[in-house]
């Protein structure tokens, strides 16, 4: 019997608006549970233990006491050893997880069980997990810098000891390879709910065309899309998650919208913008974009081509001139931007399917253990 023990600052299933890393780990959960049982480690005010089901699956919650320094567990938890010993331990294999600030109580736990067929495993999904490159600092750059060096000593002392990392794209996985010095990884795309029953009611039209832009911090790269907005006047600019900030904008041809679901906005518009200085892991909204059907122009940074399939869709230059240029040539070749959207789409549609996501844990469960036969 395999036991997924993972470790987390928070029970998953209780946040109440999940984003993309929380609903990649729900997931992730609830197919592994398929295959042995599932333990979840939090800390708590004082150790106890207790089974409950959250969506359908019946999952063992472990609440563990920490210093007041909430990186290391509390030396001398006699309940939670004891525990660990005669829960974990009985299980014939055992792997831990571990992702964000919850990697060194993995590690410690990890350690802790005295077993011959026990593996460590770290999730990463965010470039921010990468201390001291690329990073964007801001008023609080020293600050930072410091916390991202003090992460750093922690976090490579994890990964090297860790049996494997998965990660939501090839990209963070050449990036952490760099940074770490390994190359024990596997990559799993974010699952991106089904949109076959969408349809869009707008037929593309250049005359009329609508450009989309999904607002958040700075460097998503709303300035630049105002900047294009002066440049085509001709076009509609919708922008969506609008802050106090943005409503200041004056341009006769941006509309401001707040929250919109993404099947709205992708009915609305004809082409998402997303400009990104950031290099985003992956590029989830990219991929939603073209399984919605509507092209996306990107920037060339991070994991964004391999969200949207595509290098046929980035832009080279985070230079206004080179994203008008672009703007204008999806204007001139619109039925080129279709034709790669399909071919995008199709794949995508490959990439997300039930069966591939279960077939790929069989493959890291078999390497993990490969006298393990799985049904």
């Amino acid at each position: 019997m395999i036991s997924f023990s993972f470790v987390f600052r928070e029970d998953p299933f209780s946040v109440v608006k999940p984003r993309g890393g929380v609903i990649s780990n729900i997931e992730l959960i609830k197919s592994l549970s398929e295959f042995g049982d599932i333990f979840i480690f939090i800390p708590g005010r004082e150790f106890s233990f207790y089974k409950s089901e959250r969506q359908g699956v019946s999952i063992n919650f472990v609440e563990f006491v920490t210093l007041p320094f909430p990186f290391f567990v509390r030396k001398g938890n006699k309940q939670l050893n004891a525990f660990m010993r005669r829960h974990l331990a009985s299980y014939e294999k055992l792997i831990f997880f571990g992702s964000k600030g919850s990697i060194p109580h993995a590690c410690q736990f990890y350690k802790h069980i005295s077993s011959d067929n026990k593996k460590l495993t770290i999730i990463t999904r965010d470039y921010n997990e990468l201390p001291l490159k690329g990073r964007l600092y801001g008023k609080g750059g020293v600050r930072d810098l410091i916390r991202d060096a003090f992460f750093y000593l922690i976090w490579r002392r994890a990964y090297r000891i860790a049996d494997n990392v998965i990660v939501n794209s090839s990209f963070l996985a050449q990036e952490i390879a760099k940074v770490y010095r390994i190359n024990r990884f596997f990559v799993f795309h974010p699952k991106i709910k089904s949109v076959a029953t969408f349809e869009r009611d707008r037929l593309l039209d250049a005359a009329h065309l609508k450009a989309g832009f999904i607002s958040g911090p700075k460097y998503k790269g709303l300035s630049l899309v105002l900047q294009l907005s002066v440049l085509f006047p001709e076009i509609e600019f919708h922008v969506f998650n609008a802050d106090k900030n943005t409503t200041k904008v004056n341009n006769k041809n941006v509309v401001l919208h707040g929250y919109e679901s993404h099947d709205n906005i992708f009915q609305l518009i004809d082409v998402l913008l997303a400009p990104s200085y950031w290099y985003e892991p992956y590029g989830r909204v990219a991929a939603e974009s073209i399984l919605h059907g509507v092209p996306v122009l990107h920037s060339n940074r991070g994991g964004l081509s391999e969200a949207s399939g595509s290098s046929f869709f980035s832009v080279e230059s985070m230079r206004i001139e080179t994203w008008a240029k672009k703007l204008t040539d999806f204007i001139e070749n619109i039925s080129d931007y279709n034709n790669e959207l399909e071919t995008c789409k199709y794949r995508l549609i490959i990439q997300n399917a039930d069966n591939k996501f279960r077939d790929d844990l069989r493959s890291f469960i078999k390497v993990n253990f490969d006298n393990r036969q799985l049904s």
